[in-house]
């Protein structure tokens, strides 16, 4: 599995394979190597393909969500 990270901007900040854990299921794990300080709009896209090559992914937005005030 390949994981990417945008930019609002769309600029690509970093991009690389996920390590799968398998001591409950199977479970993927990507750490990520830069500070990104603005991480409203940023996307992570984690991609994979299955043995007959066929492509699947997921891609999620950062929102920006004020905490409750006091």
């Amino acid at each position: 599995m390949i994981v990417s990270i945008t930019s609002a901007a769309g600029v690509l900040l970093e991009e690389g394979p996920a390590v799968m854990i398998k001591l409950e299921g199977a479970k993927w794990i990507y750490t990520a190597t830069l500070n990104n300080p603005a991480l409203p709009g940023t996307k992570i896209r984690a991609a994979c393909k299955d043995r007959p090559k066929n492509e699947g992914f997921m891609e999620v937005t950062l929102l920006f969500l004020p905490l409750p005030g006091p």
